[in-house]
């Protein structure tokens, strides 16, 4: 099971379950259950068990290097001479991966660095700004046409990733997954 977003379940307090709705309620019931289920928690601050059997493990993914940054956007098909040249771009994204590929799409698709510095693409206001993120997604996820959302949403149903022959059974070819790979939503 994964839960993302567990930081709007949280109480700011203590990073523990304070108000217990229905699904604060199954996943303490989940996490002090015998089963031997497995719960993915994603959350920007650590979440706070009191019972003294629950240890969880964690996995803190770290921002970016910078020294890896044109390696970054390089690998997103931004030309060498720019991607040498945008690395001063990094410091507005502290590293986020999504916020820095939201940079490398604009730059590889002709927008050139001074319009990317004026605009808002892949600024956050810190390490943990995530509606930064969101809104990025969200003007690329408006800016597509029918068929494409319809195809975003026909793979958002499923709960782990499929072979491309499932996609295609739903009418999805490798032109239109290229497509929403290019376009950094899939």
């Amino acid at each position: 099971l994964v839960v993302s977003g567990m930081e709007s379940l949280l109480d700011n307090r203590d990073k523990s379950f304070y108000s217990e709705g229905m699904l604060e309620m199954l996943l303490h019931g989940l996490a002090c259950s015998e089963l031997q289920a497995r719960l993915v928690l994603i959350s920007v601050h650590g979440v706070q068990f009191h019972h003294p059997d629950q240890k969880p493990r964690t996995l803190e993914v770290p921002p970016l290097a910078k020294e890896h940054a044109q390696t970054f956007l390089t690998n997103w098909h931004v030309d060498e001479e720019t991607a040498a040249a945008a690395t001063d771009l990094f410091d507005r994204t502290f590293g986020h991966p999504m916020a820095l590929r939201q940079v490398a799409i604009a730059l590889r698709d002709g927008l050139g660095i001074e319009k990317v510095q004026e605009s808002a693409r892949g600024r956050l206001k810190s390490p943990s700004d995530q509606n930064g993120v969101r809104k990025g997604l969200r003007k690329a996820m408006d800016k597509l046409d029918k068929d494409a959302f319809g195809h975003l949403v026909n793979m958002s149903l499923f709960h782990a990733p499929v072979p491309a022959e499932a996609l295609q059974q739903l009418g999805m070819n490798r032109k239109a997954r290229l497509a929403l790979i290019g376009k950094g939503l899939m």
